[in-house]
């Protein structure tokens, strides 16, 4: 691959890592700046291919040169990235999740003009995941009928480790909707993604770590037209769990890191005639890691074929991102605790 996409990143820590590998590695990508305002960052420490080849700039203008530039900071400051770029920047832009943090914010995005949503992209990377293969192909592949409930909890104890208690996440002013806009949006603009805007959105939000004043834990519940209830359990403050149980009106999907089982029939009987639980009808492992890894480059694969070519990010990509980060704020708003 002859031509090259130059790449400035705003972030290198923490997710910002995980995101610096992946565009290295990828052929198309020369990574040309790193970007913080309040220092000069070690460029060299960051074990780039390249990593004498970059500069680091404390001078956002710097990035202008770049085709792309990536944000990768904390969520309280995506907006004010935005801001700014979309004034003096004319190439592309990735922005990881969520968009932005304060509704005020999203009514700004909301008016951004056409051209610039065709130049910004969200990380959802949920949606090239695994999960969502499941979710588009099992029903039909192992005829389980229509879905009818979807359960999930997802979480870690980061909030009890001892780097918690100075992070941004901490804060209750800079990580306005807690644990629901950098973890359980996930999940939930998976199936926002496939399934359309839900009605009757109830968050219930709490706190269990003696670390912070933001929210570690939350519940969110909702429906879709389709008549699919979704309830939603994400924590920074219980053991590792990612789990989701679907429920379909002719089987079950069970998944559970990287395990999963598929159930059915729902005519299952006993000898007398009576309901019992269907058998399993397919089972498969798959390395957690991996499959997070794998949705993290087709996202960025996304992004970088449309720079590479010289296209418009698809608008449903913003505007699906901007409706999501939207939900999730107006709950965590009307949250009780």
């Amino acid at each position: 691959m002859d031509k090259k996409m130059k790449i400035g990143f705003i972030g290198y820590r923490g997710h910002a890592t995980r995101l610096l590998k992946v565009f290295d590695e990828h052929a198309g990508c020369e990574i040309t700046h790193i970007y913080h305002p309040d220092k000069i960052v070690d460029v060299k420490r960051l074990g780039l291919r390249r990593g004498g080849n970059v500069a680091a700039t404390r001078h956002l203008k710097d990035l202008c040169p770049c085709d792309a530039v990536v944000i990768s900071s904390p969520n309280h400051t995506h907006f004010g990235y935005l801001k700014k770029l979309i004034k003096g920047y004319k190439g592309y832009v990735f922005c990881e999740k969520p968009p932005v943090s304060s509704l005020k914010e999203i009514r700004h995005l909301e008016n951004f003009s056409a051209r610039d949503k065709k130049r910004i992209y969200f990380n959802f990377n949920m949606r090239f995941s695994f999960l969502g293969e499941i979710l588009k192909m099992f029903p039909a592949r192992y005829d389980l009928g229509e879905i009818v409930r979807a359960s999930i909890l997802g979480g870690h104890g980061l909030a009890f480790k001892e780097e918690y208690r100075t992070s941004w996440r901490a804060k209750r002013g800079l990580h306005t909707a807690g644990v629901l806009e950098t973890l359980g949006i996930h999940y939930f603009d998976l199936f926002v993604f496939l399934f359309g805007s839900p009605k009757n959105v109830w968050y219930q939000a709490a706190r269990f770590s003696p670390n912070g004043d933001s929210a570690d834990t939350g519940h969110l519940a909702c429906r879709f037209e389709n008549q699919l209830c979704l309830n939603l359990s994400c924590s920074y403050s219980i053991p590792f769990a990612d789990h989701l149980q679907i429920t379909y009106t002719n089987g079950f999907i069970d998944y559970d890191a990287g395990n999963v089982r598929v159930f059915g029939p729902r005519e299952t009987f006993d000898k007398n005639g009576l309901f019992i639980p269907p058998p399993l009808i397919h089972a498969e492992t798959i390395d957690k890691n991996q499959l997070y890894s794998d949705s993290l480059k087709k996202s960025c694969g996304y992004f970088i074929g449309r720079v590479l070519g010289k296209k418009d990010i698809e608008r449903r990509y913003f505007e699906q991102s901007v409706l999501s980060n939207k939900i999730c704020l107006s709950a965590a708003r009307q949250r009780i605790g």
